[in-house]
């Protein structure tokens, strides 16, 4: 099942492996839109995202807020 605080742990992985700061230190709310994100394109039709759309979701998110290039 969908897990918000496994989401903000890869998200922290991915902040300090490129060394943002700023990554880990906005992951809870990038988690958040993340989750906003897939209730909005697949909870709410009744879909289930495969991890690559889960992370493709989070990549996105973190390049919203330019500081990520994965």
């Amino acid at each position: 099942p969908y897990n918000r605080e496994k989401i903000m742990i890869a998200i922290q992985k991915a902040g300090k492996a490129s060394d943002s700061s700023k990554v880990v230190e906005e992951s809870e709310e990038l988690a958040k839109n993340v989750e906003f994100i897939l209730e909005k394109e697949f909870f709410r039709r009744g879909s289930i995202p495969s991890v690559e759309e889960i992370q493709d979701v989070g990549r996105k998110s973190m390049d919203a807020i330019g500081s990520v290039s994965l």
